[in-house]
């Protein structure tokens, strides 16, 4: 038994620690009853109430707390506490008193009797997180020796005294804290059992609990209601958007006067013009139709009104279509085919663009004009919200103009007749050519713009176009065609009369021919063609280059399609007659006074006339006459025609004295002009040492006589050759 009881003080005393202890650190919570729970499916049942509902300043009220339920299941000792709080502003404690000591021990709290109460278990203290509100903590147990004691009533009671300023509601309830409870809900209870079991007594804390406190309900100090009102933040009126806001809570911004009065406080909403602006039992008021509706909040007799006003704004808009056709020239009215949503919807107007007004433009009122072939995007905007559409326009076919109806061709040349469709912009789908009449005279072809005509033969043709197939009307038209035949009519050759050529030298030909109709191409055949008549005196290639051949007259002929004219030419020769060596080089061969064996020289010459000589280099050196013995020397000779100088080589073979003579022309004619070269030719000197050599006085060792002749008569020579 002194085991038990020590367990049982040692219960109390932590329970008590957390009466005094806990609250300190954790903010409380009003008791709830656990869900589920009732009076009778409970461990422990209370119920709290008051002796008196309706309160004045100063009046007596009493708080009891009775026990209704103990436990049946053979829980032995049972300690738990209670914490009961009240608005310090309203209340005043006078005392509590413990009841039911036949059940309960009381065990003395620290400051009970500080409080001046009639007990010393109770404990009062400020609540933690509760402005203004104490607490009442009592501590009990029920000795195991009634560990089947059923016994219930009141546990104590707490007297208060109405302060002066009390009005409204007065507020007295139990408080739970999860940190100090046993059990998992928090029911207003600390709570612990002891339970016997074979091993001996136990803590059983698996106790369930319900509290009764519909005997506070209505306790009041009255205070009347004197009217009601809507909060200034309101700013006199509410707006409502049916699209962006569309509903609004005016319960939060009504005020009672004063607010914490006791008369029913039930609210009563209206609207006088519902279709404009509906509020619910709650005081939502919700938007419906445009204008001004008044809605009224009503409390007792007293009540408040207070403008709703309701606009729809534009929400979104929308074309019928995704895209729209217009055609060139033409119109659509598109502000038809855009919806505003929602259909109420107010505004002031819609806006209207064009991206590409060169395309297609569109006006204040939404109708779009086709300007050119293309696509543009139509913009609708009211305020912030826009759509886009794309707008397409089409320039159907109408007509095609030509840029002829008559057309001259000649034979084997090509007209085209350019189609072009109408309106600008338009295309055909398909082009067709073809010969009404006149087909043995002109070809018709489609080409890419039109038309090309060519003419065959000389005659009269109709063209007849047709474009999509169209046999009549705008898109079918009718081209006369001329077949003309531009012949030569005539040939000249425009080089000046007189030209003479020295044989070997060229003309180049000059023609030209004139036609029908001047300025236009020929369609014969207009290739000069040149011909000499007198091939051996000169010649022609088909280029018109005259080439001369040999003395005489040559006539040469142009031909042009059939036309001629002809141009004489006179081919002359000029023949080599002379040749000529230079004073100078005459006067450096007379200054030599022998040639030795081996030795060679070289005479350069030209010939007469000066100038352009008709003369081949073979005909030229074959002129060319050389006499010379040709044991004592040899002789070559060369000419170059394109600088007109020729030169004689003469290279001694053997020792003697001889001659060279050299004969432009025939030797037999008295025009011929000779040169003769009168050598003396010897031995090489062996070199003699210097004792050996003989004196000779002033005697040269020997004498070269060279002698030179000119003369205009022939010359006999032991040899005479002709070197090419």
């Amino acid at each position: 038994m002194k085991k038990l009881k020590l367990k049982a003080f040692v219960l109390l005393m932590v329970v008590m620690m957390g009466l005094t202890l806990v609250p300190s650190l954790y903010a409380a919570e009003r008791y709830e009853n656990a869900p589920g729970t009732t009076p009778t499916n409970v461990d422990i049942a209370c119920s709290i109430s008051a002796d008196k509902k309706t309160l004045s300043p100063g009046d007596k009220v009493t708080v009891s707390v009775d026990v209704t339920k103990l436990p049946d299941n053979g829980l032995g000792m049972c300690a738990f506490s209670m914490r009961l709080c009240y608005d310090a502003n309203q209340l005043t404690i006078n005392k509590t008193k413990v009841g039911v000591k036949e059940v309960y021990d009381v065990v003395p709290g620290p400051v009970g009797t500080e409080l001046n109460l009639d007990t010393g278990n109770a404990v009062v203290a400020d609540e933690k997180g509760m402005d203004g509100y104490k607490r009442i903590s009592l501590a009990f147990y029920k000795d195991a020796a009634f560990a089947n004691a059923t016994e219930t009533g009141n546990v104590f009671t707490v007297s208060f005294t109405v302060n002066e300023n009390a009005s409204g509601d007065v507020d007295v309830f139990l408080i739970t804290d999860e940190k100090m409870e046993s059990n998992d809900e928090g029911n207003g209870f600390a709570v612990s059992g002891i339970k016997q079991t074979e091993n001996g007594y136990e803590a059983d804390t698996a106790v369930s609990y319900y509290v009764d406190t519909t005997g506070l309900d209505g306790m009041e100090v009255p205070v009347p209601l004197e009217g009601i009102e809507f909060k200034d933040e309101l700013g006199g009126k509410v707006d409502l958007d049916k699209t962006t806001k569309k509903s609004f809570d005016l319960s939060p911004y009504v005020e009672l006067v004063p607010s914490n009065t006791t008369e029913d406080d039930d609210l009563e909403w209206s609207s006088d013009k519902p279709e404009i602006a509906s509020v619910d039992t709650n005081g939502v008021v919700t938007a419906v139709g445009n204008g001004t509706a008044n809605v009224t909040v009503k409390c007792g007799e007293f009540s408040a009104t207070i403008p709703v006003n309701v606009t729809t704004s534009v929400g979104s808009l929308t074309f019928t279509q995704s895209n729209y056709t217009v055609n060139f020239e033409e119109t659509r009215n598109l502000k038809d085919e855009l919806t505003v949503n929602p259909e109420d919807a107010v505004y002031d107007k819609i806006e209207w663009s064009s991206d590409k007004p060169e395309i297609a433009s569109v006006d204040e009122n939404g109708v779009v004009t086709g300007v050119a072939k293309g696509t543009a995007n139509i913009t609708a905007r009211v305020g912030n919200v826009s759509k886009t559409v794309a707008v397409t326009v089409a320039v159907p076919l109408k007509s095609i103009t030509l840029s002829t109806d008559t057309v001259t061709v000649y034979k084997g040349k090509s007209e085209t007749v350019v189609v072009t469709p109408q309106p600008e912009g338009a295309v055909w789908e398909t082009l067709e050519a073809s010969l009404n009449s006149g087909a043995e005279f002109a070809e018709v072809k489609e080409v890419s713009n039109g038309v090309q005509i060519t003419g065959v033969k000389e005659g009269n043709a109709v063209v007849a176009i047709s474009v999509n197939g169209n046999q009549t009307g705008d898109l079918y038209k009718l081209v006369n065609v001329v077949v003309k035949e531009n012949r030569v009519t005539s040939a000249t050759i425009t080089n000046e009369e007189g030209a003479e050529l020295l044989r070997g030298e060229t003309l180049e030909m000059k023609g030209e021919f004139e036609v029908e109709e001047p300025g236009v191409e020929s369609t014969d055949d207009t290739t000069m063609k040149w011909e000499s008549l007198n091939p051996e005196i000169a010649t022609v290639d088909e280029n018109g280059v005259v080439t001369g051949v040999k003395e005489g007259t040559a006539t040469i002929r142009l031909t042009v399609a059939g036309q001629t004219d002809e141009y004489v030419v006179t081919v002359k020769e000029v023949h080599v007659d002379g040749i000529v060596i230079s004073e100078d080089t005459l006067t450096e061969l007379e200054a030599l006074e022998s040639l030795t064996v081996g030795d060679t020289i070289k005479v350069p010459f030209t010939v007469t006339p000066e100038g352009t000589i008709t003369d081949t280099v073979e005909e030229i050196l074959e002129f060319i006459n050389v006499e010379y013995d040709e044991d004592l020397v040899d002789v070559t000779v060369e000419y170059n025609k394109e600088t007109g100088e020729g030169v004689l080589t003469i290279t001694v073979k053997a020792a003697g004295e001889t001659s060279v003579v050299v004969t432009g022309g025939d030797p037999e004619s008295e025009e011929a002009t000779s040169y003769e070269f009168v050598l003396n030719c010897v031995e090489p000197v062996e070199e003699v040492p210097e004792e050996e050599i003989p004196e000779t006085g002033d005697m040269p060792v020997a004498m070269i006589a060279i002698v030179m002749t000119i003369s205009l008569a022939g010359v006999v020579a032991s040899k005479k050759i002709f070197v090419k």
